[in-house]
C-alpha cells in the first residue's frame, strides 16, 4: 500500500511540476479544445443529411484549422456541415481568436476582483505586452470590440448578401446563394464577420471562397477592414481607444513602444509586399509571361484586377480569403506570398507566423549592424539584447520547422498519392512549402486542393497550425530551464573569423 501511495505522490508531483509553467497549461488546453471540437465535427449531428464522407482526421483537421484561425480546409464547409456544425466552427473561431484563458478571466472579472499572478501569466502568454494593472481593461476591450464589430458588420454583410447578387456565381462549382434568403443571409453575414475579424479564412459561401463575389468591392472592403483590425494586435486596438478617450478630454496620450512597432511594422510589410506584387505582375505582363493581368480566366477589368491583387495580398498576411485561383499568379508573386505568410501579422493578434514585431527587430538589427551600432534602437528606445536573441531564435526555429515539415510532406506525397503522378519534384516542392507556410502563418491559402494531401501531411499541417496559434515564442518557453538556483560557469571567450 505504501508503494502505491509513494507512486501516486511521485506521479502527482511530476504532474504538478509539468504544469508549473503557464505555457504548458495553454498548450494542453488548446490541444484538448480542438480535439473535442474535432469529435463534435465528426459526429453525424454536425453533418448535412446524406453526407457520409467525413473521416475523423478530416474533422480534426477542420477543428484545428478553425481554432487556430487558419482557414485551410479539406472539405466544403457549407456542403458538409449543417447549422450545428457551422456553429461549432463559429465558436472555435471566436474562442481561438481571443484565447481561452483570456475569455475565462473576462467572465470571472465580473465576480472576482483579484487574480493570482499565475492567472495573469496565462493571459500574458496569450495577449502579451501589458502590465498586470491593465490586463483586465485590455481583456474587456478586446472582448467588447470583437462582439460589437461582429454584430455591426455582420448586420451590414447580411444586408449585402440578401440584396446584392453574386457578380460571378460561375466561379465556384458549388455556391450557397444567399440572395433573397433572410436567415441564410443573416447567418452568412455573422459567420463571415467573425471569420474575418479573427482572420480565420472560413466561409460558408461557396467551394471557391469569395470568388463568386470577385467584383463586389463593397463586400470585400468590409472583410478587408475586419481582418486588418484583427491582424494588427489587441494592444494597438486598446491603445487607440485609450488615445481617443484622452483626446476627447483634451489630454495627451503616449503610445507604448509595442503599439508603435505593431502599427509601423504592419504597414511596412503590407505596403511593401503590395508594391512588389504590383511590380512582379506588371513586369510579367510587359515581358509577355503568364501573369494575373494577362489571364483570360477572369471576367474582371484592369481596376478590378488591381483591387483583387490588393485584397489577396493583404489576405496573405493572416486572413486566407481569396477571390481567384492563386495559380493564376506569377511564380515571383507566390514567393512574396510565402514570405508574407511566414512573417504573419501583429503579436497578440489572431494570426500566426513569426509576427511583425520579430521581423521589425531583425530588420532594425540588420541596419544597425551595417552602421556599426552595437545597440538595436527603434523609436528612441533600446531593445534588450535578450529580445534580439529571441527574435533570431524564433526566425531560425521557424525556418527549420517549415523546412522539416515540408520534407515530410513531400515524402508522404511520393508514396501512393495520385495527385503528384506525372509531376516533377521541382513542381511539388513550392506547392508544399506554400501550404506548410500557410498553415504555420495561420493564413489558410493554398495553390492546390488541400484534401489531396495524405493523412501524414494533414497531421503535419495540424501541428503547424497548432504552433502558429500558440506562437513560436510561447512554444519555446516550455523548453526554458530554471537556472536561478544553479551556479553557471562561463568559459574563456575567444574570437573567430566569419564569412
Amino acid at each position: 500500500m505504501d508503494k502505491i501511495d509513494n507512486f501516486m505522490l511521485k506521479a502527482y508531483k511530476k504532474f504538478k511540476h509539468f504544469f508549473s509553467k503557464p505555457i504548458r497549461k495553454i498548450l494542453t488546453l488548446y490541444f484538448v479544445v480542438f480535439f473535442v471540437g474535432g469529435i463534435f465535427l465528426f459526429l453525424p449531428i454536425s453533418h448535412n443529411s446524406g453526407y457520409k464522407d467525413m473521416s475523423f482526421i478530416d474533422a480534426l483537421f477542420t477543428s484545428a484549422s478553425a481554432f487556430s484561425d487558419t482557414g485551410l480546409s479539406v472539405i466544403t464547409t457549407y456542403l458538409s456541415f449543417n447549422f450545428f456544425g457551422q456553429f461549432v466552427l463559429f465558436l472555435l473561431i471566436f474562442f481561438g481568436g481571443l484565447g481561452i484563458f483570456t475569455l475565462r478571466i473576462f467572465f470571472l472579472s465580473f465576480f472576482v476582483k483579484k487574480f493570482s499572478f499565475r492567472s495573469y501569466d496565462l493571459v500574458s502568454s496569450e495577449m502579451e505586452g501589458k502590465n498586470k494593472t491593465e490586463v483586465i481593461k485590455m481583456i474587456k476591450t478586446a472582448f467588447m470590440v470583437s462582439i460589437i464589430f461582429i454584430v455591426f458588420f455582420g448586420f451590414i454583410l447580411s444586408l449585402l448578401f440578401y440584396l446584392v447578387p453574386a457578380s460571378t456565381p460561375g466561379n465556384a462549382s458549388n455556391f450557397n446563394n444567399p440572395e433573397g434568403k433572410f436567415w441564410l443571409s443573416f447567418w452568412m453575414g455573422i459567420f463571415t464577420a467573425s471569420s474575418s475579424l479573427n482572420n480565420a479564412g472560413f466561409d460558408i459561401t461557396s467551394s471557391a471562397s469569395f470568388a463568386v463575389y470577385d467584383a463586389n468591392i463593397t463586400i470585400q472592403a468590409i472583410i478587408l477592414l475586419l481582418f486588418i483590425i484583427g491582424g494588427v494586435g489587441f494592444p494597438l486596438i486598446y491603445e487607440l481607444l485609450e488615445w481617443m478617450k484622452t483626446k476627447k478630454d483634451g489630454r495627451s496620450y503616449k503610445f507604448s513602444l509595442i503599439s508603435k512597432i505593431l502599427f509601423f511594422s504592419y504597414v511596412f510589410v503590407a505596403v511593401g509586399s503590395l508594391v512588389i506584387v504590383y511590380l512582379f505582375e506588371g513586369l510579367a505582363t510587359i515581358n509577355n509571361n503568364d501573369s494575373f493581368f494577362k489571364t483570360d480566366l477572369l471576367e474582371l477589368n484592369v481596376w478590378q484586377r488591381i483591387w483583387a491583387l490588393t485584397f489577396t495580398t493583404f489576405s496573405t498576411r493572416s486572413a486566407g480569403f481569396s477571390t481567384f485561383d492563386l495559380s493564376l499568379l506569377s511564380q515571383p508573386t507566390l514567393l512574396i506570398y510565402i514570405i508574407t505568410m511566414f512573417i504573419g501579422a501583429g503579436s497578440s493578434s489572431t494570426t500566426g507566423g513569426i509576427r511583425t514585431t520579430t521581423f521589425w527587430i531583425l530588420m532594425i538589427f540588420f541596419f544597425s549592424s551595417l552602421k556599426g551600432k552595437k545597440d538595436v534602437e527603434t523609436f528612441n528606445r533600446r531593445i534588450k539584447s535578450s529580445r534580439v536573441n529571441q527574435a533570431f531564435i524564433i526566425f531560425t526555429f521557424s525556418l527549420i520547422l517549415i523546412g522539416f515539415s515540408s520534407i515530410i510532406m513531400i515524402m508522404d506525397m511520393s508514396f501512393g498519392n495520385n495527385f503528384i503522378k506525372g509531376k516533377s519534384y521541382w513542381s511539388i516542392i513550392p506547392i508544399t512549402i506554400f501550404t506548410a507556410t500557410s498553415a504555420f502563418g495561420a493564413v489558410g491559402l493554398s495553390v492546390i486542393d488541400t484534401s489531396l494531401f495524405g493523412w501524414v501531411s494533414k497531421l503535419i499541417l495540424i501541428f503547424l497550425m497548432f504552433i502558429g496559434q500558440v506562437g513560436i515564442a510561447n512554444t519555446l518557453k516550455q523548453f526554458d530551464q530554471q537556472t536561478d538556483k544553479k551556479v553557471t560557469k562561463r568559459l574563456i571567450e575567444e574570437d573567430i573569423v566569419l564569412g
